[in-house]
């Protein structure tokens, strides 16, 4: 059973599904030279605890780390432009993740139920939070909303239960259904007058 992988230099795609299920795998490191990595290439890899990726992909891909329980922390480099659905699913005890600023896109469940989530930067060149982005992200204490962000979707921030405070800057203009529904710890959140308009 495979604990530690290290990619060859030359590399340039990892396929889809390539380490599914791999259950014992533990740490991984890619090479620059990969610069693609396919649909659940990592799903359920439930003790990666440590991912070294490539500085060269431009796409953290759909369903990526769904289920990786074990990973704690990831650096995403600054080349990732694109964060697709549900690339980090069930990594519930993921705290901390940098998201660099060329990233212009997070697909819808990026996060879903990252439950020791603390600390998250919303980059500038970011332009909508997808629906369902960060529920459920249990452990987010505050979140500041760039001017860039147009639409914050629906359940964005649903059952945030730790979340205390929101800064949404001007330049939003639309707060989907239940985006923050649940989140009982709010005490402030401030609204801009750029919202034309406001979910259920």
């Amino acid at each position: 059973q495979i604990q530690n992988a290290v990619i060859p230099y030359g590399v340039t795609v990892i396929n889809e599904s390539a380490f599914e299920g791999c259950e014992s795998l533990q740490t991984l490191i890619m090479p620059d030279t990969v610069t693609s990595i396919g649909k659940g290439a990592f799903m359920w890899c439930e003790s990666l605890e440590e991912i070294h990726l490539s500085n060269s992909i431009d796409t953290i891909p759909d369903s990526a780390f769904w289920g990786c329980h074990s990973l704690k922390s990831i650096i995403i480099p600054n080349s990732v432009d694109t964060i697709e659905p549900c690339a980090f699913w069930e990594c519930d005890f993921l705290e901390n993740i940098n998201l660099p600023e060329n990233l212009i896109y997070i697909g819808p469940c990026a996060f879903y139920e990252c439950h020791s989530l603390r600390d998250v930067k919303i980059p500038t060149n970011l332009i909508q939070i997808c629906e369902n982005t960060f529920n459920k992200c249990w452990s987010l204490t505050d979140i500041d909303i760039p001017p860039k962000i147009r639409l914050i979707d629906r359940q964005c921030f649903n059952e945030c239960s730790s979340l205390k405070s929101v800064d949404i800057s001007f330049g939003v203009s639309i707060i989907g259904d239940e985006a923050f529904y649940n989140c009982r710890a709010l005490k402030k959140i401030s609204i801009p007058e750029s919202v034309e308009y406001i979910g259920n």
